[in-house]
């Protein structure tokens, strides 16, 4: 797929399902219609076979951070096509077998409705006119597109740069130091998937002074 998206593969993602891809829920005394996860990577495959996805951020281990909020559940992705990335996220409430995979899917199925796909079945909960909340087929409002300026941010892409560089400087520290910064983060909640200028800033003093403690005192022959 070349780098420059092409009008036309974009408005592809906006063509009509066929009736038998779309499925029904209850929901407030009516059937809302919504198109399954098969069906969206289908469009998206047909469009872009070279499309991605990928998490706003990552734990330690590399893994998609969840973030948890009592039974509720939030992935924030990123999806790819045609060279044009937008935010989707994916919600599940409820204690859940292979809450991970169900959370990918509603994830890259809200991030697709951003670029046009099933739109039309979507606004049917809400509104496209801004007199309703925006809703996905499970009947979730859904989270708007943090407010970079309000957070400290000029945009997302500064934002996720410090984040990376503060990060990288982490995975330096000794397995020590990573366990007194895993606890801080735990026990204070800064770490998170999206976070303000201030919080990273904290993070980073963090990393810093144990980085200071991981280095070697310098001998005196040293500093002769």
């Amino acid at each position: 797929m070349s780098d420059t998206p092409t009008v036309a593969a974009l408005a592809a993602l906006r063509a009509p399902f066929e009736a038998h891809q779309i499925g029904s829920l209850p929901r407030g005394g009516t059937q809302l219609d919504f198109v399954g996860h098969a069906a969206v990577t289908d469009r998206l495959l047909q469009v872009d076979p070279e499309w991605t996805w990928e998490p706003y951020a990552t734990t330690e281990h590399g893994a998609p951070l969840v973030l948890h909020d009592g039974k509720r559940r939030t992935l924030w992705i990123r999806l790819t096509v045609c060279g044009v990335t937008r935010p989707g996220v994916g919600i599940v409430v409820g204690d859940k077998d292979e809450v991970e995979k169900e959370l990918i899917s509603d994830g890259i199925r809200n991030a697709a409705m951003r670029f046009g796909v099933a739109l039309d079945l979507w606004h049917k909960g809400g509104s496209l006119n801004g007199d309703g909340p925006e809703v996905g087929p499970s009947g979730q409002e859904m989270p708007a597109e943090p407010d970079w300026a309000a957070l400290g941010w000029k945009d997302r892409a500064a934002h996720d740069a410090t984040k990376a560089a503060v990060k990288g400087d982490a995975g330096n520290l000794s397995a020590e130091s990573k366990d007194v910064l895993r606890r801080w983060a735990s026990e204070t909640g800064t770490v998170r998937a999206v976070m303000s200028a201030d919080d990273v800033a904290e993070w980073d003093r963090q990393v810093s002074a144990l980085a200071a403690g991981d280095r070697p005192n310098p001998t005196t022959e040293e500093t002769a």
